[in-house]
């Protein structure tokens, strides 16, 4: 997955706004299910399930490092969403309030098992994989937290702009460190082969 997000992005990065049009389609559709959930639709929370849940559950495995830990915060999400569709303001960014929550889940999450552990959760083996993207999922573990974050919200579609918001950093650090994380990436893959 990564390694095709990482060749999307190289050839569609200067198309003439298809990508763009896609995740301006993506965050309408989202906010329009959180108005539905907001007024109680099940229906609506099962269609943002489908839309966002692969982006959330990567998201949240980009923070805990472990897959059945990042399936379960995908869970708390859906259930913090339900719960708290009310406190979403229309017509600010959809998908990045979905992403800090599943953030603070997901640090939460970390900080519980740290405190009954006294150490980091160790990884769990989650779904095989291909071999090639083995070396990439290890690649991405070497990155600092925030690096790998970065890379992980926009391999999801999230713009800088919406990752800087959601990180709580500047665009221009997050522009600096995705340039200078792919570069890092693409050299390490070229010396794994």
């Amino acid at each position: 997955m990564f390694i095709f997000t990482l060749t999307l992005y190289d050839s569609c990065r200067n198309e003439d706004g298809g990508v763009r049009a896609a995740r301006a389609e993506e965050e309408k559709k989202a906010e329009t299910l959180l108005a539905e959930i907001t007024a109680g639709s099940r229906e609506a929370l099962s269609g943002l399930y489908e839309l966002m849940g692969g982006q959330v559950y990567g998201y949240a495995l980009s923070i805990v490092k472990n897959h059945h830990e990042a399936q379960d915060i995908q869970q708390d999400v859906f259930v913090k969403i339900w719960s708290c569709a009310g406190q979403y303001r229309p017509g600010t960014k959809a998908r990045a309030w979905i992403y800090t929550i599943t953030k603070n889940l997901s640090l939460t999450s970390l900080r519980k098992s740290s405190r009954v552990s006294g150490q980091m959760p160790p990884e769990q083996a989650g779904p095989e994989e291909p071999p090639r993207s083995g070396v990439l999922k290890m690649l991405l573990e070497e990155l600092p937290r925030k690096e790998r974050q970065i890379v992980m919200l926009h391999a999801m579609g999230a713009k800088h702009r919406e990752t800087a918001q959601v990180m709580g950093i500047p665009l221009a650090t997050v522009l600096s460190k995705y340039a200078r994380t792919l570069k890092k990436l693409r050299k390490r893959l070229e010396e794994e082969e």
